[in-house]
């Protein structure tokens, strides 16, 4: 005669997040059940790597708006990487030397834009165009969905954010920082550089749209640009 018992099993994965695992298991007898091991039920947080991309344009003008790009790679489980849900999350700032606010974050879900020739899942999200200042923002990544093979119902989302390079189940405070421009430039910066070795190098200012400005001062001998 074979036994059948149902069993609710709580399994806390690696970052901590609650799952209720339903089983229905079989045995001649039910007293020998002693054991049961969860292999393979979900895939915890731990198993995935966020990286940024490049954004577009990579110096942006208050009259751009800003294509944020990540990609994700999950060590065990190809097939999660679509079945996440990635956030952008950014805030303005007026200045460089201001910190975010914890309550004044934005938030963007990031749309999957197919996987890379690397495997990973790339991820796009639009920052509409900004005022003069300043960028700051993380990326926020909820996995811990089911396998389509397990009857795995999780209680909540397990969450990893990227922060200024890293990824890290720590809510980040400052996050990466990028600054808006009053006008376009490919370049992030122009320096002119003047000779011979008595003269000196000097940083241009970006006065309009693919425009840089400078002024050179001379003192004795005469400094020539390159």
């Amino acid at each position: 005669m074979t036994n059948k018992a149902s069993l609710i099993l709580r399994a806390k994965p690696l970052c901590g997040v609650l799952f209720f695992v339903a089983l229905s298991v079989e045995a001649p007898r039910l007293d020998t059940f002693s054991e049961c091991f969860l292999d393979n039920m979900f895939n915890t947080c731990e198993e995935f790597t966020i990286l940024e991309r490049l954004r577009e344009p990579g110096y942006p003008a208050v009259d751009q708006d800003i294509v944020m790009k990540c990609a994700i790679s999950c060590s065990s489980n190809i097939e999660s990487l679509k079945n996440v849900i990635v956030n952008l999350k950014y805030q303005y700032l007026p200045r460089e030397v201001s910190n975010p606010v914890d309550n004044a974050w934005k938030s963007i879900e990031m749309a999957y834009q197919g996987l890379d020739k690397d495997g990973m899942a790339l991820y796009e999200g639009i920052i509409p165009r900004q005022r003069v200042g300043y960028i700051c923002y993380y990326y926020q990544v909820e996995s811990g969905l089911a396998n389509e093979s397990s009857s795995l119902i999780p209680e909540t989302a397990s969450i990893l954010y990227w922060d200024n390079g890293e990824t890290t189940t720590e809510k980040p405070l400052l996050g990466a920082k990028f600054q808006v421009r009053p006008y376009r430039s490919r370049f992030g910066s122009v320096t002119i550089n003047c000779h011979p070795a008595s003269a000196y190098t000097k940083e241009m200012t970006l006065v309009g749209d693919n425009q840089w400005q400078s002024i050179i001062h001379v003192d004795g001998e005469k400094a020539v640009p390159n």
